[in-house]
């Protein structure tokens, strides 16, 4: 396949489209070319970023995660093992009580992958806007991708690794006024606990999932600094 990078995507074909460029796309194509490396010529991975892990790396900045929920283990490397291996040098990056992997360490972990299976050049900026399925005679049912951009290419399969969407607001939230302050309703992917201001503010947060606990505990620390 030809670098994707650098010329147009219309018209070209690949056997599997991975939409999203985060953890588990990297994870998927990392068991791909373990299982097949003639696979690395017949997938595309697009992303509005055009990067790696692009959303991931700003989500946990912005909230000011110290560590991942999930063991050392749980990584995109096909070897189990490879996180612990890595970490040898930074023990005190593996957090008790199940060696949870800190979000710095968990970052250069993934750059590391991403070097050691030639990955640094192997996503497209775009954002997928339309996605149709069609046949013909001579070829199965396939699957037409449409970017923003107007580009375009055919897939046989096609992998959604996206997480998040778009914020799904409570009914109550829609009929504000439009003369209501911006900043006073946020999502939580709109907030970016390094920059806020909260003394003498008083905060609520609607839902009680472990995101909202990572905004709680930052709201906190941001009063107490």
């Amino acid at each position: 396949m030809r670098d994707l990078k650098m010329t147009t995507l219309n018209g070209t074909n690949v056997d599997i489209a991975i939409v999203g460029a985060g953890p588990q796309a990297l994870t998927l194509v990392t068991h791909l070319l373990k299982k097949k490396q003639s696979m690395r010529s017949r997938f595309v991975v697009i992303d509005p970023a055009g990067d790696w892990l692009h959303q991931w790396n700003h989500q946990f900045a912005a909230l000011e995660i110290p560590h991942l929920r999930s063991p050392a283990v749980h990584h995109p490397d096909p070897n189990p093992h490879a996180l612990r291996a890595f970490a040898e040098e930074q023990p005190d990056e593996l957090f008790p009580p199940y060696d949870l992997p800190g979000t710095q360490l968990f970052r250069e972990f993934c750059q590391d992958v991403i070097r050691r299976w030639g990955l640094q050049e192997r996503v497209i900026s775009g954002r997928v806007q339309q996605l149709e399925v069609f046949s013909s005679k001579r070829k199965p049912q396939q699957l037409r991708l449409e970017l923003a951009d107007g580009q375009w290419l055919v897939a046989k399969q096609v992998v959604l690794a996206i997480a998040g969407g778009t914020p799904n607001l409570p009914e109550w939230a829609r009929t504000l006024p439009l003369t209501y302050p911006s900043d006073r309703l946020l999502h939580s992917h709109q907030i970016d606990l390094r920059g806020l201001q909260l003394a003498g503010e008083r905060v609520l947060i609607v839902g009680s999932g472990l995101t909202s606990g990572h905004l709680a505990l930052g709201a906190i620390a941001v009063v107490q600094t």
